[in-house]
């Protein structure tokens, strides 16, 4: 009875010598055939278009991450601020039907007591159409500005 070579193992790879079964019906070894069947032709790599693409790909993915965390910092940064809004300066010309033109001041009340608020009111349009010009200051100084059109068509023509 014959004996097969000892294999030795370099990395993952298992190297035998061939052995010689002649005439006899011997059929090889496992390890033998899976080191003689699967063995590369040729050398299997990426080529430099195919990393450059997936390179592209990850950092277009991580690009759209890091927006979306840097949007939400934003927002909850903004959420953190202990400050009125402009949407509270204009909250009950919302509400209402009619709007006069002119302008008027006004404040926030005992918790935002160091803003105040002006609104500048025109109609820009005959059919009831207002431009709402809102203007919040901090101690005399302009905090934010915001302009807005609102539908009255029930306000007193001019």
């Amino acid at each position: 009875m014959k004996t097969l070579p000892r294999s030795s193992i370099i990395g993952r790879a298992v190297l035998c010598r061939r052995p010689n079964f002649g005439e006899q019906g011997i059929s090889p070894a496992p390890e033998y055939r899976a080191a003689t069947e699967h063995r590369p032709t040729e050398e299997s790599a990426f080529t430099l278009l195919e990393v450059m693409i997936a390179s592209a790909i990850f950092f277009m993915g991580m690009f759209a991450i890091l927006g979306v965390l840097s949007t939400g910092l934003r927002g909850a940064t903004l959420l953190q601020q202990n400050a009125p809004t402009l949407g509270m300066a204009i909250k009950d010309l919302v509400i209402t039907n009619k709007l006069e033109e002119g302008s008027d001041p006004g404040d926030f009340g005992p918790v935002y007591s160091s803003f105040s608020w002006v609104r500048n009111k025109q109609e820009i349009l005959t059919n009831g159409l207002f431009q709402v010009d809102v203007m919040v200051t901090r101690d005399g100084r302009e905090y934010s500005r915001m302009s807005v059109l609102l539908f009255k068509p029930d306000s007193a023509k001019k």
